[in-house]
This record gives C-alpha cells, structure tokens and sequence, in this order.
C-alpha cells in the first residue's frame, strides 16, 4: 500500500490530474478551477459542447467508472465497438489511449483514496472483514471491507484493500497486512469495534492478534451454511424436504444483508429459526430424519453464541429484540452488566455528531415464518423489566420499556430518543454498526473474480486493487449522480 501512496506524486501536479479531481463528488465543486488557459478551450472544442455542456473532463470520467463499475478491460477504448460509440455520441471527442486511460486509473484511485478516507475520519466506529481468495493463476489475495456509520447513521461499507499475498499465509504476515492497510485508511485499531473472519486457524488467530479475542467474531452464515452439507451426507436420500431447508436460507439470506444491523439479530434468528425447524412437519421417515438431524447440528453449532459478547451487548441494545430471545439468564444479565459498567467510563459528551433529518436505512422487514415465534412473544407481553437499582438510570429506563416494532428502524429509533439516552445513544450505534457475516468479503471476491479471469491472467495485484476498490465506490462519489 506504501508503494501505491507513494507512485501518486508523479501525478499530482498535472493537468491531468486537476481535471479528473474536478469530477469527483468528495472534492469542493465549488471552488474555482485553476484557469488553463488555451486547454479551456480545447476541452471545449474536443466536446463540440458549449460551457454549459460536458467537458472531456466528466466524458473521460464516466468512461473511468465504467470501467471500474462494470469490470471492463482498459484496451476498451481501442475496440472498434467502443470507439464507433463515442464517434456516434461526441464526436469532437478525443479518446484517450490505453497508456493514458491506464495513468488515469491510478490517479483516480490516489484522488479517490484520500477521499474516502477523509470521508471516514470522523468515524469512530467499525466492523472489519477479512477473506482470502485465491485468482486462476494460484496468486493469493487478503480482501478487507469496512462497515461503518455514516454522519446521517446509515449503515456503509467499502472495500479497503484486495493485497496481493507474497508469503505463506501465516497469522503474523495476516496480521501484518491488515495493520498497514488500516494506517494507510488512518484507521486506529481502537476504533474497530469488531472482526469478522471465516474459522481458518490462520485469519482468526490474526484478528485475535491484531485486535483481540472479545473484538473477533466467527462468520454466522459459514457456520450455519455447513450445517445442510454435513446433514446430507448422513442421509442416503432426501425426498420432499424442501420444507427444511426454507427456513434456513431465509436466515442465511436476512444475514447477510450489508445495509441493516445483523450483529443484533444473530441470537434472536437461532432460536426462532429453531422453533420454525420444530414446527415443520415432514411427511416422511427420511424427512423426520432430516429434521433431528438439522435440529441437533444447529444446536451444537450455536450452543455458545449467547456468550459472545458482541453480539449479546448488540442484541439488548436492539429496541426491536432485548433481552426476550436470551435462553441463558446469565449471559443476558452479563452483557446488561457490561454495558453498564461502559457507561460509567463514555462521557456524554462523546456522542456522535449526526446531521438533520437522517434518511432512514433499511431494517429486517422481510415476512418471513421465522420470524414467527418473536412475533408472538411481543403480541403476548413476554418480557421482564429490570428493577435493579445498580443499572445507570438510562439503562433501568430503557430496558423497562416495550420492545418496538420489528419492522423500525433501530438506528433511526436512537436518534429520535438521543436527548433522553445520551450515554446509553453512543454505545447504542456503536454496537449496532457490528454485523455477524463475512459475506462483504466473498462478495467481493466474486467481483475479483470477474475482473481476474483466465483472459486477464496479466493484471497485477496493484490494478486489481485500484480497480475494486474504485468500483466499490458509488456514482454519487464518482461525481455521477
């Protein structure tokens, strides 16, 4: 990542690069461009468009995203379909070559780098993944993505870093990799809030490592997924079962979503997920079978999933779940205890800064009969309100209060009562920002493989990178929008 910062200076000063810059969304639009004398008009003429039309500038921009966004090769502009194309659209234009179109990549990427981090500065909250993928040609790639609460609290993630492996995959050279790439983001690990790993020997040792043991959590849908596999196998033949296995893809699909807390779901959906198995009712002795079978797995899969901390302090400060779906006493009681014993040492005064009228994100909303069973316990009243006297006042308050409608939004609910929480809001976003897959990881790996082929054996891992991580970025911070 050093040597990538440091082949931006090149660049930085040409006029090139002030053109490309004045099309991204992250810079000030406002600000004068510095004046280019006869090249104003050129740009003009290349166009055939007035000064209220496009420039080359924001055609050269789009033709850029393009190619990130879409996973186009950077010999486009030489094909003949392309080039036909832009004669037919904006003729006086003047396409750039592949060695220029290849210099403008890099550049944008350094551009677009900075401006995400800067972006992200003022986050003091993040969840980490962290994958590796292995391309056609046996190069091994560590792929990093980064969750995170915007100023208007919606739920965001990036791709970090796709790093090209050169080294056995040992936990230290992991853990080595995953620091430089935060430093390079000026990301302090004591902002990262949790870590979410397949359960490699190698990658969990290295979260473990670099940001501790309570801050790591294993992939839920890893977990879950392998449970069918293993069942099947028991089995020489599954008819009419389909039943089954409804209720589990439903669970693995409402996981692994990207825009909504999931961290704060992961208890609740093992148990209800459970009681929906239960209910089923096969018809045959196989189907009877399978549902012992799966039943069990998941049971000794999750036995422990309560006494993770992370996911037990996101669940009670879920306004939607609480404490209702805790089978273990204790546990509830601990993780009520530990955010109790946080609140003592946040300053209410540490709040994040949000801005006005935040526009909603999207909760869990999907009907499902999983969902069953939660529904049920709210209808029925079936929760317990804490009289302790030893809770912070916010904290008694807040869990003696009905649980909220499945369907709101938890995140848009803390803001609207931050006056009345201040202590308890701060660690309430925090916790909610924490998610329970790593599927980020592999969804981009799937984009790395689209752009990796055998037919693209020659990209390097460093245009790999700049390439994922330009198309990661949206249209609106490509300028676009």
């Amino acid at each position: 990542m050093d040597s990538i910062a440091s082949s931006s200076l090149s660049y930085a000063n040409t006029e090139r690069a002030e053109s490309l810059q004045s099309s991204c969304s992250f810079y000030d639009l406002g600000k004068s461009r510095p004046e280019l004398g006869t090249n104003k008009t050129a740009n003009q003429l290349n166009t055939g468009e007035s000064d209220g039309g496009l420039s080359a500038a924001k055609i050269t921009n789009a033709i850029l995203f393009m190619i990130a966004a879409d996973n186009c090769p950077l010999s486009i502009v030489e094909n003949r379909g392309f080039r036909a194309l832009m004669k037919t659209t904006s003729p006086l234009y003047n396409i750039p070559s592949r060695k220029t179109i290849t210099k403008d990549i890099e550049l944008k990427y350094h551009q677009m780098k900075n401006a995400f981090r800067d972006n992200i500065t003022a986050t003091t909250t993040h969840t980490l993944t962290c994958d590796i993928w292995t391309d056609t040609s046996n190069q091994s790639y560590l792929g990093i993505t980064d969750h995170y609460l915007t100023t208007e609290l919606e739920i965001k993630n990036g791709c970090l870093a796709v790093l090209p492996l050169s080294e056995r995959h040992t936990a230290d050279y992991i853990s080595l990799n995953l620091r430089d790439c935060l430093e390079s983001f000026g990301i302090k690990t004591s902002n990262v809030t949790a870590m979410v790993t397949d359960s490699g020997a190698n990658i969990k040792k290295a979260a473990i490592d670099t940001f501790g043991a309570s801050k790591h959590i294993p992939c839920f849908a890893h977990t879950l997924s392998h449970v069918v596999p293993s069942v099947m196998r028991t089995l020489p033949q599954v008819e009419n079962c389909v039943l089954l296995l409804r209720p589990i893809e439903n669970v693995i699909t409402e996981i692994s979503g990207e825009t909504y807390p999931t961290g704060s779901m992961a208890i609740p959906i093992i148990r209800c997920m459970e009681i929906a198995l239960n209910n089923c009712k096969p018809v045959t002795n196989i189907g009877q079978d399978m549902k012992s079978k799966i039943i069990a797995k998941i049971e000794d899969k999750f036995k422990e999933i309560e006494t993770c901390e992370l996911l037990a302090i996101s669940t009670i400060l879920d306004p939607r779940l609480k404490k209702i779906h805790f089978r273990s006493t204790l546990t509830a009681s601990n993780a009520i205890a530990n955010i109790n014993e946080e609140m003592k040492s946040t300053s209410s005064h540490s709040a994040i800064s949000v801005a006005p009228n935040p526009k909603p994100s999207e909760s869990f909303t999907h009907s499902i009969s999983v969902w069953d069973f939660h529904d049920n316990l709210v209808a029925n009243d079936m929760q317990s309100n804490s009289d302790s006297s030893e809770l912070h006042l916010e904290l008694r308050q807040y869990l003696n209060q009905p649980v909220i409608s499945r369907q709101e939004n938890p995140i848009k609910y803390w803001q609207s009562v931050k006056n009345a929480f201040p202590k308890l809001y701060v660690l309430a976003v925090k916790y909610l920002n924490v998610i329970a897959t790593s599927v980020s990881s592999e969804r981009l790996f799937s984009k790395a493989g689209a752009l990796k082929t055998e037919r693209r054996n020659r990209l390097s891992g460093k245009r790999l990178n700049m390439l994922l991580f330009l198309g990661s970025l949206s249209e609106k911070d490509w300028g676009l929008a």
